[in-house]
């Protein structure tokens, strides 16, 4: 119905639809998508919490594995895909723009699919953990325009490297709020657990090989370390899936952002409080994929200012 609804609009139509009417625009966005999408090829979901290096992961499989359609995703269940459509609404908003990212479309793609073959399908899911500190600056960075959209709309809407650092570091340890910087600690059973009905934590994670794989009758999953990748992805992917890959791509880098410079200058200056970094790295999540020595040296990054 929708698709024949917008093939038979006039494209100005269209395009104003699209500019005045989110929903039109996240509708018109998902039916682009949806014609994108390979059906007949096996889905591997990389399902994780954002900006713990899965791009890197998304375009090696997409480059070396043509067997499988690749989907990357951050959320799979009703409750919070609709929560994520709801901030990219409000941001839409502040900057006087529509917009969505890809990772959502794919979602709702795929709740479909599971709604339609759950049952049926033993689904193929990978995983990544990171340093929680680490995750929630690249997080920070990464998602501002949408976290803080009316803050970015000051500064063009896009790019974060127009705000002064000493600004940026009152907002990441005053406004980016409580849950968004417990996200890593809970990811896995707010998210992971409520999808496929598994829970990692019934099972050891294996720090000294970097990588686990764990599974039930809805989904074999695959689990890396982001401090690993480039040593633990070519064997992980040979046991999980039987392929061979030559070489890690590199995709979604921070340094690489237009915001590099704005980025470094923050890591270089910011020091977090004890408080924080009890939480996060006494966590059940830090404890359960590092050693003691590797929480040391965390906390040893992030209480002293990089020289």
């Amino acid at each position: 119905m929708f698709e024949s609804i917008v093939s038979s609009l006039p494209k100005r139509v269209d395009r104003a639809l699209q500019r005045r009417s989110f929903e039109y625009f996240k509708r018109r966005r998902f039916y682009e998508y949806r014609a994108r999408i390979r059906d007949d090829l096996e889905p591997l979901i990389v399902y994780q919490m954002g900006k713990v290096g899965s791009s890197t992961v998304v375009e090696t499989l997409t480059n070396h594995c043509p067997q499988y359609a690749v989907y990357q995703v951050h959320v799979l269940t009703r409750d919070w895909i609709r929560n994520v459509e709801e901030q990219y609404r409000e941001a839409s908003k502040d900057l006087g723009k529509p917009t969505i990212d890809e990772h959502v479309l794919a979602s709702r793609y795929l709740l479909e699919r599971f709604n339609g073959e759950r049952d049926d399908k033993r689904w193929k899911v990978i995983s990544i953990a990171r340093d929680p500190v680490a995750r929630n600056i690249s997080a920070f960075f990464q998602a501002f325009p949408i976290y803080f959209s009316q803050e970015a709309a000051k500064h063009g809407g896009k790019s974060i490297s127009g705000l002064k650092v000493d600004r940026l570091i009152r907002l990441f340890l005053d406004q980016f709020g409580e849950d968004r910087h417990r996200l890593p600690l809970e990811w896995f059973q707010i998210h992971m657990q409520p999808a496929f009905g598994l829970d990692i934590y019934d099972s050891p994670f294996d720090r000294d090989k970097g990588y686990q794989t764990y599974s039930n009758q809805q989904c074999e999953l695959l689990v890396l370390r982001m401090e690993d990748l480039r040593n633990t992805l070519q064997p992980a992917l040979r046991d999980f899936l039987g392929v061979e890959i030559p070489a890690l791509a590199s995709a979604n880098v921070s340094a690489d952002k237009e915001y590099a410079d704005t980025y470094r200058e923050f890591i270089e200056r910011m020091t977090l409080p004890p408080s924080y970094l009890d939480t996060l790295y006494n966590s059940a999540y830090a404890r359960y994929f590092y050693s003691e020595d590797e929480i040391a040296g965390f906390r040893r990054r992030w209480q002293t200012p990089s020289p």
